[in-house]
């Protein structure tokens, strides 16, 4: 009777495992596909550029902080080309890098719910879709933030194993090295993202020190304790040397401190001295970041509650969490929605450290027993607020909201006639109306297609100026000049009164341009008329290019906001 016993519950926890690793996987599906069809509506030239002209020009041999600069790491350029290597250089490809991270993110959360919440596979499921909605869908392609993002999310799951066991072995310890390594790859994704996530990390990692500390039974912390700590820092040292010898090898350095560090952080502190206030309220609605802050202090107050090591690591990573989400969010420009990655992890947290049985107590003790009545009302709300969560971030995903160049009512029901642009659906309308655009201008398909076939008929390599950068890769010819986007006090030193080192920089990048298309014998110039930071404006950050452009240009045709000019016989740039 036993054995047939034992036979039939071993069966019955097969089909489990069965039916949940088959919800996971409807999760992982779910999420890729939820990314791949937000990304295809519509498309803002400005910002989602970026990245295709960035994965092409790797792709076809250029190397980042030699060929062309940007001012952040190389690390999601290059993940972007390798999708194009394996995928081909088009639309859906970019949309594939997307949706591939989005079911990676999901992933990631389900595992890190499963590390802290072992009992709760429902809850693991609901945070791998509640993070599938917030995590790539708002953005809809590849973008430097999220990139940044998941292997922040990578380091915590690597980091968890080490932290939790009391006494971590080799493969723990080889996984918080890993935690190291990934956290750097953020950094070189995005800095801030990847400094935001610091307290989070550091958290956690010195959790395994601070703990005995605390307690009465261990006044000092054995030496095993600095292990999960001491291992992160090394990943984390081995990371950056590899990519500084990278650097100094097939790189320049100068190009890089430059670019990627100088100019950011002066571009940041500028931010910040601005409305030093938004590193303590943040952005984004009331609504929105009270609802996150109540998990957070639930989690937190059920983690401790509980008594053990798991309760506790579980309240370090919601704070943690909030944290980075709040730092990013308040020191970045963009939309807070797609600044708030982390949001489908607080609540299913909160909802599993609330359900968490608590600590036996001794008879003597006075048991703050809570109500069953109050105990599934918090459950509802919990609830109600990740699903308010969930309409919010599909709502945002399918409006395209994050993109200001997509009004309320804006229909994308409209195919492009042009192959590599397969399977984007226009917006209409597609306007320009940022801080120096034309608030009456937009963008029309059959413009854009028009321009794709007049730059077909024409042989040779051409200049796009500003935003449209993407038709180097739609067109498969190299980008003939450095910058990778025009964004002035981010890519390139804005024009300030007595900032002279940022004028004599601009100085050297203008000649720079100048002399890269001059040497790639560019024969075909399109300029934008209208930008979303303005065209002329930007133009006249670069005097040498506007003279050199005015000198050996001349206007033939015109597509709507796009003007192509041809190159006079016997031009010389401008001395």
């Amino acid at each position: 009777m036993k054995r047939g016993g034992g036979r039939r519950r071993a069966a019955t926890g097969g089909a489990g495992r069965l039916l949940l690793a088959a919800a996971a996987a409807a999760v992982l599906v779910f999420a890729a596909a939820l990314s791949y069809a937000a990304g295809r509506r519509g498309l803002f030239a400005f910002d989602q550029s970026i990245l295709f002209d960035a994965g092409h020009r790797m792709l076809r041999g250029q190397v980042p902080f030699r060929d062309f600069v940007l001012p952040f790491g190389p690390l999601a350029p290059a993940l972007q080309a390798a999708f194009f290597s394996l995928l081909g250089v088009d639309w859906a490809a970019y949309l594939a890098a997307a949706a591939a991270a989005n079911a990676a993110a999901a992933a990631l959360a389900m595992l890190l719910l499963r590390a802290l919440l072992p009992r709760r596979p429902l809850l693991w499921l609901f945070g791998g879709a509640l993070t599938a909605v917030w995590f790539y869908p708002l953005s809809g392609t590849p973008w430097f933030d999220q990139t940044a993002f998941l292997f922040v999310l990578a380091a915590v799951v690597l980091l968890l194993p080490a932290v939790l066991h009391p006494s971590p072995g080799r493969n723990h310890l080889a996984a918080a090295a890993a935690a190291g390594v990934c956290l750097v790859l953020a950094a070189l994704s995005k800095q801030n993202a990847g400094v935001a996530a610091l307290p989070l990390a550091a958290l956690l990692a010195v959790l395994p020190v601070a703990l005995p500390l605390a307690s009465p039974r261990r006044l000092r912390p054995r030496l095993g304790d600095l292990r999960p700590f001491l291992a992160l820092l090394a990943g984390g040292v081995l990371a950056a040397a590899v990519f500084a010898l990278w650097l100094c090898a097939a790189a320049d350095p100068d190009l890089f401190l430059r670019y990627a560090v100088h100019l950011p952080a002066q571009e940041g502190l500028r931010r910040l001295a601005a409305d030093p206030w938004r590193l303590v309220t943040g952005r984004g609605p009331w609504a929105f970041r009270l609802a996150l802050g109540g998990c957070t202090v639930l989690a937190v107050a059920s983690g401790l509650a509980a008594g053990d090591q798991r309760g506790r690591v579980g309240a370090a990573v919601a704070v943690g969490l909030l944290v980075a989400q709040h730092l990013f969010t308040a020191t970045s420009y963009n939309q807070p929605e797609i600044c708030a990655p982390f949001t489908g992890l607080l609540p299913p947290l909160a909802l599993g450290s609330w359900l968490r049985p608590r600590p036996a107590l001794p008879r003597r003790a006075v048991r703050l027993a809570i109500p069953p009545r109050l105990r599934w009302t918090v459950s509802v709300v919990l609830v109600a607020v990740a699903l308010l969560l969930a309409a919010r971030g599909l709502e945002a995903s399918w409006r395209r909201s994050v993109h200001d160049v997509f009004p309320a009512g804006t229909e994308f029901d409209r195919p492009l006639a042009v192959a590599a642009l397969q399977p984007l659906l226009w917006g209409r309308p597609t306007l320009l109306d940022g801080e120096y655009g034309d608030p009456a201008a937009r963008v029309e398909a059959q413009d854009l297609e028009t321009l794709v076939a007049a730059l077909r008929a024409r042989p040779g390599r051409f200049f796009a100026f500003p935003d449209w950068t993407l038709l180097y890769g739609v067109l498969d010819r190299p980008a003939p000049q450095p910058v990778l986007w025009f964004h002035p006090g981010l890519t390139y030193p804005a024009g300030r009164a007595g900032d002279d080192s940022g004028d004599a920089a601009r100085r050297d990048l203008d000649r720079w341009i100048v002399a890269d298309l001059e040497r790639h014998r560019v024969e075909t110039v399109v300029v934008e008329t209208t930008s979303w930071f303005g065209t002329a404006s930007r133009l006249a950050d670069f005097p040498r290019l506007a003279a050199y452009l005015d000198r050996c240009f001349t206007p033939v045709e015109s597509h709507g906001i796009f003007e192509l000019r041809a190159r006079r016989a016997g031009c010389r740039p401008p001395p």
